[in-house]
């Protein structure tokens, strides 16, 4: 077999991002010489020819990176002036993630993104930047085939059928966002926050002339019309948020073939991504406190992989909103570990949960201690706006508090499976560990929490190439050394 090159689409992409690396550093100085008069003609020759090095570059790195798709593993070769070979067998493959962005639809294109157990960096251990989607598709065939799920005798029995073809039809599971939850998802989402965020940001930055002019502006106009404006502000900003949700998780799928599990997303970029469920340490279930009054949960899986490349958190999206009460129902023929349902979980006892609440308003009095010291200091204008954020800041950290308190628990469910249960940020998690994915458990106990029988507990569980800490604080000693034991115990 011959090694083949990446479409010449890639040539395009490989120019945008080494141009992409320059681009700040080119505004800056165009900036800098147009506002000193810096400007002439070796300026420009300067900026031409960083240009040219790196289309010139870009151009090397297409012509020297191949690719071979063997019967036992993928092979890419990279590297201008040193190559570098990287063999990867099929068995070794944790993740493969398929993207597609709407430019490299019309030309029957994707790139693939292949992560091993091995690698050093969240980039993955291969990157294929345009490919045809035949190739994702025999990738997955001889892993598939490697794991013994395909019935085949040799790779040249492989079947030559593309994927993508007859995915639904042959998938042991599969699952399909509901158009009315993923509405209500993209509504109740906090995404506008950082939009919001970012234009008070952009609102610093405008020259101050230029912000008294629009205050004197603002200040002749009338009420009701100031308040229009504010609401209309705020209305783009939802519906920016609420756009950009449709778009992520368009024609949401969980599909689950043998023992791989591929999410398949996005309208503006496809993106499908393939894991092994032995790959999966644990599956957490996630509530902000609206979502709870709506009953709507988002079931996430901690890999031991980057799969969850640019998510809102750093966890693979199984099921970005359904019912809470079907969460467990909906995910069982996906990760068959999982329960039908859960008990009552055994919960911080009433008497530990004001700890919570001292801890959330001493931690927001610190705050405040700071901020007022130093806009005394630094900004005395100020003074009066900070002193307003500080009487409201403890009143937060105790609802904060109080909400931690009252989700924080767990229950030993089996021999296998424990339940974990906290609460942060107005945002409830209830993680389903098993034992077989469990690192440590932590057991840590202050000189002040022994005589009333406190303890705090810490499970760690691996995620992508770090470590997932699940803390539960303030437990009955007596249930913490509970779970310790149940940890501990031979196999």
């Amino acid at each position: 077999m011959k090694p083949k090159h990446l479409a010449p689409m890639a040539l395009l992409m490989m120019t945008g991002h080494a141009l992409r690396n320059w681009f700040r550093w080119l505004v800056l100085v165009l900036i800098v010489a147009t506002t000193r008069n810096w400007w002439n003609r070796w300026v420009a020759l300067t900026i031409l020819g960083l240009l040219g090095y790196e289309l010139i570059r870009a151009g090397l790195r297409y012509w020297r990176f191949t690719y071979l798709l063997a019967p036992t593993g993928i092979t890419v070769t990279s590297g201008i002036f040193q190559r570098k070979v990287r063999h990867i067998p099929y068995s070794r493959v944790q993740t493969l993630q398929r993207q597609q962005w709407f430019f490299l639809r019309p030309f029957q294109l994707e790139s693939l993104t292949i992560e091993t157990a091995g690698q050093e960096t969240d980039k993955g251990e291969a990157s294929l930047l345009a490919v045809p989607p035949s190739v994702g598709d025999q990738i997955e065939q001889l892993r598939q085939l490697e794991a013994g799920a395909l019935p085949v005798t040799s790779a040249t029995d492989a079947p030559s059928v593309p994927a993508s073809a007859s995915a639904q039809s042959q998938a042991d599971a599969h699952y399909q966002i509901d158009s009315h939850d993923l509405n209500l998802y993209a509504l109740s989402s906090f995404g506008v926050m950082p939009i919001i965020l970012g234009l008070l940001y952009l609102t610093e930055k405008i020259p101050d002339n230029v912000q008294h002019e629009a205050m004197a502006y603002l200040a002749h106009l009338a009420v009701l019309v100031v308040l229009s404006l504010v609401a209309f502000g705020i209305g783009i900003s939802l519906l920016l948020s609420y756009l950009g949700i449709l778009a992520r998780y368009y024609q949401f799928e969980l599909t689950r073939h043998g023992q791989t599990l591929t999410t398949k997303r996005g309208y503006f970029k496809r993106v499908t991504t393939s894991v092994k469920s032995a790959h999966v340490q644990a599956i957490r279930i996630k509530q902000t406190v609206l979502r709870q009054w709506l009953h709507l949960a988002t079931v996430q899986a901690l890999v031991a992989s980057n799969a969850a490349e640019q998510e809102d958190d750093t966890d693979l999206v199984l099921l970005p909103v359904l019912p809470e009460a079907d969460a467990l129902k909906v995910m069982r023929p996906f990760v068959d570990w999982l329960p039908n349902s859960v008990p009552a979980l055994d919960p911080v006892p009433a008497a530990n949960r004001w700890l919570y609440i001292r801890n959330g308003v001493l931690l927001y009095l610190g705050v405040d201690v700071i901020a007022l010291v130093a806009s005394w200091q630094f900004a005395p204008q100020y003074l009066m706006a900070v002193s307003l954020v500080a009487a409201i800041l403890p009143v937060v950290g105790f609802f904060q508090g109080r909400y931690a308190s009252r989700a924080a628990g767990l229950l030993i469910l089996s021999p296998q499976l424990v339940v974990l249960q906290t609460g942060r940020l107005f945002s409830r998690q209830r993680f389903f560990v098993p034992r077989k994915a469990i690192q440590s458990v932590t057991l840590s106990q202050s000189l002040w929490m022994r005589p009333q029988h406190r303890m705090h507990l810490a499970v760690n569980v691996r995620q992508g190439d770090g470590n997932e800490e699940i803390e539960v604080r303030y437990l009955q000693e007596a249930t913490a050394l509970a779970l310790r034991k149940w940890y501990l115990r031979e196999a």
